[in-house]
């Protein structure tokens, strides 16, 4: 079952009860994220992790108050490698004013000892290149199986993504990867989106919220056009343009049936309300071909009689016409663009993928 922690209220047990608790009843999934937790809690809960747990599988230690204490965040690496079932955990090491802060680097070990670790988050957190390094070497050996990667708000160096890049091109095992809220420029973004025509596995990349504009999406647009790979490209919240949109929007329409979702449109004014219409209704046609495709294999209808692509041949297939009018009777062309501020996603919503 999974415990959630998060500012519990004065008449709660003690650190120690809880502590004991979490011992007896064999919790493996713990939430103590945004807890405001300082550097003594740190150590406290360190301790616990090397000396009296072994079964923790999920933990998420970000947003508290000890992601600039070098010590506590040794304390907790040593205790996060002392779980030997771990497939999981999120926390941020980062110094407000210490240039050379090097706590991302004992974080990042703890890959080299935890094998059957497949999910890591390193959000708003400041890595150096020897942590990508040791992430990079990891994500290149054919032993391990690295499924989820969380980067957001780290502000990752060139140097970090070139390097990230390399090994997102041999890797046979990452299936997402998030860089959102990274002040990417095209040149860096470039270099991972031609590292997607070399993998055949990465289905979730998550792009939003950076600064990457027509000539980032000209080069998306390209990869697209061979990659059947993946089916979510989160740009959102890109200053991407109505040139960059239509790129995206005749790639879509005439090379890629696998895509179906750019993320939250709607924050992408500049492309233009016509242009993420005609884009949204695209990737819904993707998605219904594809349940098309499932339903017409799951009726027996042999490969010689089902068509290759189904919007391409017209939807001529009655199966296939019928699904799609009914997907998309209450879509809305006229759908308006939403100006107000998004909801804030709470760090911690990650997906366990099975290896």
């Amino acid at each position: 079952f999974f415990l959630m922690i998060r500012r519990p209220p004065r008449s709660t047990q003690s650190r120690s009860s809880a502590a004991s608790d979490v011992y007896k009843r064999q919790v493996k999934a713990i939430d103590l994220s945004r807890n405001e937790l300082g550097k003594f809690a740190a150590i406290h809960i360190a301790k616990l992790l090397k000396e009296d747990v072994s079964h923790v599988e999920w933990i998420d230690l970000s947003r508290n108050r000890f992601q600039s204490d070098y010590t506590s965040i040794v304390g907790l690496a040593a205790g996060l490698k002392a779980q030997t079932n771990l497939q999981h955990f999120t926390i941020d090491v980062n110094h407000p004013t210490l240039e050379t802060f090097t706590g991302s680097e004992p974080i990042a070990r703890i890959l080299l000892v935890r094998e059957n670790l497949h999910s890591m988050g390193l959000i708003d957190s400041k890595l150096t290149i020897e942590a990508m390094r040791i992430i990079t070497k990891m994500l290149k050996e054919p032993s391990r199986h690295i499924a989820a990667l969380d980067f957001r708000f780290s502000y990752l160096s060139t140097d970090c993504i070139f390097s990230l890049a390399k090994a997102v091109e041999v890797n046979r095992s990452l299936v997402s990867l998030n860089l959102s809220h990274n002040a990417l420029y095209n040149p860096a973004a470039a270099v991972l989106i031609k590292a997607l025509k070399e993998n055949i596995c990465l289905c979730d990349l998550n792009l939003a919220h950076n600064r990457l504009d027509d000539i980032f999406a000209e080069e998306l647009a390209t990869a697209l056009k061979h990659n059947d790979i993946l089916w979510r490209v989160d740009i959102s919240g890109n200053p991407i343009g109505p040139r960059g949109a239509q790129y995206l929007l005749r790639t879509l329409q005439e090379y890629n049936d696998a895509l179906e979702s750019l993320g939250e449109l709607s924050e992408n004014f500049e492309m233009g309300i016509l242009n993420i219409e005609e884009i949204r209704k695209t990737l819904l046609v993707n998605k219904a071909s594809k349940e098309v495709r499932a339903k017409i294999v799951s009726e027996g209808v042999s490969k010689s009689q089902a068509p290759l692509d189904l919007r391409a041949a017209g939807l001529k297939n009655e199966v296939a016409q019928d699904f799609l009018e009914t997907e998309l009777d209450d879509y809305r062309v006229n759908k308006p663009i939403l100006f107000s501020n998004p909801a804030y996603n709470e760090p911690g919503d990650f997906r366990l993928w099975n290896i």
